[in-house]
């Protein structure tokens, strides 16, 4: 998840340019000399609905309903809007902001089908699982067959990365769904086309980057450095490029930041996204391969990845808790380390 968000974010000053060289992109430091997007940035539709999705997810599972796709498909829309509403100026496509007024699918196609769903992938037992999955959370707003396919495709191979699948078992799932018969550069040298904020362009150019790439800001270089819809290539390729490689600790500190700078206080994306990490199906995928896994995860406290791996139950399930005193007390106790930030 921290993949896709930082993808987001990254990829958002970039939105609309054309071709550029990946040398100049991420031209601001942070305090120890690393690399890192423009300090104003933040997160986009992107973001949110990703968030959105996983809270869903979340509490599907809570109530043992994962498997019921049209109780999946009714909570998604539940949860699109709920999110959707709280966070109305983040530069939603207008087929999704009439739907927000009026939730009937509007056949589309758009990338937003595919740039939402990595939650499934994630939070998903098997690939035929996350293809339901992937299905069900796309077709409640876009349900045109490119987008479809689009979200399918994304949540499998997010769950293929997940569980430490080769990059070549990964580009031949991916054939299965897009022609991926050609070379990255050598797209980049033809014109923008506008398929870039369809699915059927945004989709093989997000996984194209991240097969051609080495590392996951290889991979998100190259992708801003392409020209676009650079929010929404670079947040699609994060779903499976940040369970492949390993995000690094400045990014997710970078994300982290925003997330507390930038979250409407009156639906906070850091307790869902805590949540969804420690999720036992999703914990596993982002602390299974080697690349991950050469020391506790950076991405939640040392004790609480040390309790998880004795088998205990460390943290609640934040989507079961009620929104009382002692529980933001509860909450806060358990975010504050991860966030590094203990009066927020």
């Amino acid at each position: 998840m921290y993949g896709v968000i930082f993808g987001d974010i990254a990829g958002k000053p970039y939105e609309g340019y054309g071709r550029m060289e990946e040398s100049q992109v991420f031209r601001n430091k942070d305090v120890n000399g690393n690399e890192i997007p423009d300090e104003h940035s933040s997160f986009t539709d992107d973001t949110v609905l990703s968030i959105a999705i996983a809270e869903c997810l979340l509490h599907c599972k809570a109530v043992s309903k994962l498997n019921d796709m049209a109780y999946v498909e009714t909570m998604t829309h539940n949860y699109l809007q709920k999110w959707g509403n709280q966070y109305p100026t983040l530069g939603y496509g207008t087929g999704f902001l009439n739907w927000l007024d009026e939730p009937v699918p509007y056949d589309s196609c758009g990338n937003g089908a595919a740039m939402r769903v990595s939650a499934a992938g994630m939070i998903a037992t098997s690939k035929e699982q996350a293809r339901k999955l992937g299905e069900a959370v796309t077709k409640v707003t876009h349900n045109h067959p490119e987008g479809i396919k689009g979200g399918v495709c994304t949540a499998v191979l997010t769950y293929m990365a997940g569980m430490g699948t080769s990059k070549e078992e990964i580009l031949y799932e991916a054939g299965k769904y897009y022609d991926m018969n050609f070379h990255f550069y050598e797209r980049k040298k033809e014109p923008m086309s506008g398929d870039i904020w369809l699915c059927q362009g945004a989709v093989p150019l997000a996984i194209k980057a991240f097969l051609e790439s080495e590392s996951y800001e290889d991979m998100i270089r190259k992708l801003i450095a392409f020209g676009g819809d650079t929010d929404t290539t670079a947040a699609i390729a994060g779903s499976f490029g940040g369970l492949y490689y390993k995000v690094p600790e400045h990014y997710v500190k970078y994300v982290n930041k925003i997330l507390l700078k930038d979250s409407n206080p009156n639906c906070p994306i850091p307790p869902i996204l805590e949540s969804f990490l420690l999720d036992e199906d999703v914990y596993p995928k982002i602390s299974r391969n080697g690349k991950l896994a050469d020391k506790p995860l950076d991405y939640v406290p040392r004790e609480v990845y040390e309790e998880r791996m004795k088998g205990k139950v460390a943290i609640p399930v934040i989507a079961k808790l009620k929104n009382t005193e002692e529980d933001v007390k509860k909450a806060k106790s358990i975010f504050h380390k991860f966030f590094q930030k203990k009066d927020e």
